[in-house]
């Protein structure tokens, strides 16, 4: 499969809410643009019930992954993130995003935008 890139946003349960809401915002705009497809969403939360809740109440359109029992739930980073999955399944252009600064997270969406098309 070629140019199958996409652009992962990793977010946990235990980081900022308010962060991470604004994040999700900002990438369901995005795949408006992009494509679903081109979006890829994991998180971990104590409890199937607190993630429904969540997507219930902030009304998340994307689909979000649960990573809770991978050994991706394990991240050294401690901050929600983003990145560029490639066609070989290497990781590059990382991004820690701050809601304090949502014009540079969609700068950066914008830069990934040429890399995932």
């Amino acid at each position: 499969m070629k140019n199958r890139r996409i652009i992962v946003f990793r977010y946990s349960f235990i980081h900022c809410n308010s962060c991470v809401d604004t994040i999700i915002k900002l990438v369901d705009s995005f795949a408006k643009e992009v494509g679903k497809d081109k979006i890829l969403i994991v998180s971990q939360y104590a409890n199937y019930r607190d993630y429904r809740n969540y997507v219930r109440i902030n009304r998340i359109k994307l689909p979000i992954y649960d990573i809770r029992d991978s050994i991706l739930a394990d991240c050294i980073i401690d901050k929600p993130y983003m990145f560029v999955l490639d066609d070989d399944m290497v990781c590059n252009n990382f991004y820690v995003p701050h809601k304090e600064a949502p014009d540079l997270v969609n700068q950066y969406l914008q830069m990934v935008k040429r890399i995932i098309q």
